[in-house]
């Protein structure tokens, strides 16, 4: 996730914008949940690694949108993958975060 960038200025008031700005944003940009991806996952029964594209191993996830009864289980992950087990074939939306 990209941080606030200061941009030095001499106008008092601008400056007073980017500290609150900054001020602000900094606690909402340090919720892992805000840094993630969403994908849309086409499951089979039993398992499967998916790829994540974080660059790094996730927090958690969440699924957004299923399309199914079916449902699914982490049983592993790394920087780029993630391993799943799935109790039947579904598509499933998720935010990995």
């Amino acid at each position: 996730m990209k941080q606030f960038r200061y941009v030095r200025v001499k106008d008092e008031d601008l400056s007073a914008v980017q500290d609150n700005i900054i001020r602000v944003l900094t606690p909402v940009l340090k919720v892992p949940l805000i840094d993630g991806v969403q994908i849309k996952v086409d499951l089979v029964s039993g398992s499967q690694r998916i790829a994540h594209n974080l660059g790094r191993v996730p927090q958690g996830f969440v699924v957004v949108d299923t399309m199914s009864a079916e449902t699914f289980y982490r049983t592993a992950w790394d920087s780029s993958t993630m391993t799943v087990t799935a109790t039947g074939t579904a598509t499933f939306s998720i935010w990995v975060y």
